[in-house]
């Protein structure tokens, strides 16, 4: 796929957008848009019923989102059910799935691209559904976002070391809902962002987003 794939269509800013989020990451999604729901940790059964509650969540997202001509996903090395019902629906309503690398770039118009910057070809084998979410920088004129998916320290690693002084942005998406899992102080502080945003549900069972990681954010300021 090169990176001129984006010209075939008008990439839907908002569903893209809310990708990712949650599921631009689609196996395994953790977080619905618009939702304070969250997937179980790793060694958590996922019930049936469950289950069949995203399913029906994820076609009522695309009921009412049903104007979106494209789907920006990466490729993962492992496959789900959500995955394949997203991908059912897709096919129903015509919209096009557009599948991404580290590499590739995005137009929206003249003034807004977005750069993917990761997955790499070679994938990560730990948690793989984590840390081969997209990472991926948005920039609209003079205005930088870094959107960091559920990516953890691992993945945080080899970016940094791929990507350095360019992964520095206006704004910060933070990685996996604040969870302690990642956030790096190197990836902080080539990031070096204004505003550092967090996807988190109130109260939630999994504790996010980490103490620890909001002092990192938070001694930025100083």
């Amino acid at each position: 796929m090169g990176s001129g794939f984006a010209e075939t269509g008008t990439v839907s800013v908002s569903f893209f957008l809310a990708l990712l989020h949650g599921l631009v990451r689609v196996p395994g999604f953790a977080h619905e848009p618009g939702r304070r729901r969250c997937r179980p940790g790793p060694g958590q059964a996922e019930t049936g019923g469950r289950e069949e509650s995203r399913l029906r969540t994820l076609g009522e997202d695309f009921q009412y989102k049903g104007t979106f001509k494209n789907a920006v996903i990466s490729e993962q090395s492992k496959e789900s059910e959500n995955y394949k019902y997203f991908r059912e629906l897709a096919k129903q309503k015509n919209i096009k799935i557009i599948k991404v690398k580290a590499g590739n770039k995005l137009k929206i118009d003249n003034s807004t691209y977005i750069d993917i910057l990761w997955p790499l070809e070679n994938q990560l084998q730990q948690n793989p559904l984590n840390n081969n979410s997209i990472v991926c920088k948005i920039a609209y004129k003079n205005v930088s976002m870094l959107f960091t998916g559920d990516i953890e320290a691992i993945a945080e690693n080899e970016i940094t070391k791929i990507y350095g002084k360019k992964l520095h942005a206006n704004i910060l998406k933070v990685a996996h809902h604040g969870s302690i899992t990642s956030s790096t102080e190197e990836l902080l502080a080539l990031v070096n962002p204004e505003i550092a945003l967090i996807g988190v549900g109130a109260n939630n069972k999994f504790g996010h987003p980490s103490g620890e990681v909001i002092e990192r954010l938070t001694n930025m300021r100083n």
